[in-house]
């Protein structure tokens, strides 16, 4: 009886490729996109809710702009605002 041999040849079987390490999905770039896009590229990063000072405060946007811009949003329906005391929150639509 004869055994099969294995001359020496496991590394051939070892499991080592790029396979394993998949790239996640590459961020976009801001200054591409419009000023909708770029609140809502927000949102989704922190949850689907911010405070309306945080989004002033990471995209350097004057409180009117940001102010102006969430309430054309909001009656287009891309946004909620929620008045909590002082502030508002901020947060992307319910998807039912």
């Amino acid at each position: 009886m004869t055994e099969p041999s294995t001359d020496g040849d496991a590394t051939a079987s070892a499991d080592a490729g790029p396979s394993e390490a998949e790239p996640e999905p590459a961020e976009p770039d801001v200054s591409l996109l419009s000023d909708e896009e770029r609140v809502e590229h927000l949102l989704e990063r922190n949850g689907g809710r911010m405070k309306q000072a945080q989004i002033v405060r990471e995209t350097g946007w004057s409180d009117a702009k940001v102010s102006q811009l969430l309430s054309s949003m909001a009656e287009e329906d891309r946004v909620e605002k929620l008045r909590l005391g002082r502030e508002n929150l901020i947060s992307l639509p319910d998807e039912e």
